[in-house]
């Protein structure tokens, strides 16, 4: 809830700031914040469900993703790997969100062989 900071330079109207603030705080009086109410909370947070993972996972991260930060997915990846879980991690430090090019061909043959070793 508090750790995601974009990037990108877009600032929320003072409008919408409050909105997001306002419903924020309406979820907070309803069922407390993570620290009062854990329970809640990590039924709502998928990293807490990853024991149901039961098939082999790929991550794909652009370094110059504005979007999802990388922390994100590296978090994942970590515990994936705790969890127990296959996972294959690439992270293409001059991609962006759509790991486009010059990444995007690798990226595409990275999931094609995937799919081939895990799928087929």
């Amino acid at each position: 809830m508090d750790n995601w900071q974009r990037r990108v330079s877009y600032q929320p109207s003072q409008r919408e700031l409050a909105l997001r603030n306002n419903y924020r705080q309406k979820i907070i009086d309803q069922y407390g914040t993570p620290k009062s109410n854990p329970s809640f909370w990590q039924t709502i947070d998928p990293t807490f469900h990853l024991s149901d993972i039961t098939t082999p996972i790929q991550l794909h991260t652009g370094g110059n993703d504005e979007e999802v930060p990388v922390d994100f997915s590296v978090s994942l990846r970590d515990k994936l790997k705790k969890a127990g879980k296959v996972v294959e991690y690439y992270n293409y430090p001059s991609g962006d969100h759509n790991i486009s090019s010059p990444d995007f061909e690798l990226a595409m043959q990275r999931s094609i062989d995937f799919f081939d070793k895990y799928l087929k």
